[in-house]
């Protein structure tokens, strides 16, 4: 009998334990999909804000940090949606570089 209390007492600390980590553990899972998924959000504005700056001054091949820096050299002709959209993702991106939440 002792045996088994101990036995079942031993099993319930362990399933306790399991359960204690597994929130945090998803916790983080579901932070970091949010994070993800709100990045993507805001690129996706980002390129509905350009989209008619970038046609006007941007080569239809240019993709990525290269459409970035044509947007970039124009900045003084952009539309305002286009210049506040640009100036919300390099705020994003200073405020996760001096977080340390850059990728590694």
């Amino acid at each position: 009998m002792k045996t088994l209390n101990l036995c079942l007492a031993a099993l319930l600390c362990l399933s306790l334990a399991a359960c204690e980590r597994h929130p945090a553990g998803h916790a983080g899972r579901m932070g970091a999909r949010m994070l993800m998924r709100d990045e993507r959000a805001q690129h996706r504005g980002l390129r509905r804000a350009c989209e008619a700056d970038v046609e006007q001054y941007c080569a239809a091949d240019q993709t990525g940090r290269d459409r970035r820096a044509c947007l970039e050299s124009h900045l003084d002709k952009l539309s305002s949606d286009c210049k506040a959209a640009l100036d919300a993702r390099r705020m994003r991106r200073r405020a996760r570089d001096d977080d340390g939440g850059g990728q590694d």
